[in-house]
């Protein structure tokens, strides 16, 4: 096995050699002892062993796995100043009724001053979302539904400043990634209604038959909780 000497041991080493090199010569009478500064040359130039190179850097490690991206600000922007209140979204599991084109991603809610109801989103997995209304934040919410189209106005509810130029064209209004699903008719159960942008939105117990309307729909920007 080999044994690496630091820099000082192997300079002890080598003035030793040389000295008793040098007594050699002397008592043979080969040479005269160097002078001191000689001798200190021949420290100077000796090669340093391994074991006195720096140590090398550590090996890079890999970045700590991403454990979670926070939540962006609601569309309202008040969590920009680390505030939010019922006009925000925030995560909050919620009681809906079933149907075709239900959905069973994450749950928000948050009030809507223009409709006066407490709007809920559920996300679907192909990146759309169902609307649902309520009067009070814990229920009971119910489906949006639309007499004069399947719920292409609806995305006011989810985008502020949103708007429509034409009823029948979800994307008339600029948002041109915008979309809505296939049309469902809600018949025979408790609904909120409206036919076009800007209208209150009333209550009906019972929906009559194939003028209610829903669709899932993405609305150009997806709803984020407020918080940061």
């Amino acid at each position: 096995m080999f044994r690496f000497l630091s820099l000082a041991a192997l300079a002890a080493c080598v003035t030793q050699r040389t000295l008793v090199k040098l007594d050699d010569d002397v008592a043979e009478g080969n040479g005269e002892v160097p002078a001191a500064a000689e001798l200190a040359e021949r420290v100077d130039t000796a090669e340093p062993s391994d074991s006195d190179a720096p140590a090398p850097p550590p090996a890079d490690t890999a970045p700590p796995s991403d454990t979670g991206t926070p939540l962006a600000p609601s569309d309202t922007g008040v969590a920009d100043t680390g505030t939010c209140g019922p006009t925000d979204w925030s995560l909050a599991s919620f009681a809906f009724p079933a149907d075709a084109l239900s959905c069973n991603g994450p749950q928000l809610v948050r009030y809507d001053n223009a409709a006066g109801l407490w709007v809920g989103v559920v996300g679907c997995a192909d990146g759309f979302l169902r609307l649902y209304l309520a009067p009070t934040s814990t229920g009971p919410f119910v489906q949006a539904t639309d007499l004069a189209g399947h719920g292409q106005d609806h995305c006011e509810l989810v985008v502020p400043g949103w708007t429509l130029t034409n009823e029948d064209d979800i994307t008339s209004g600029g948002c041109t990634s915008c979309a809505t699903s296939y049309n469902l008719p809600i018949e025979g159960v408790p609904t909120y209604a409206r036919g076009f942008l800007g209208q209150p939105w009333t209550y009906y117990p019972t929906s009559g038959s194939w003028s209610w309307q829903t669709s899932r729909l993405f609305c150009g920007d997806v709803p984020a909780a407020c918080g940061p």
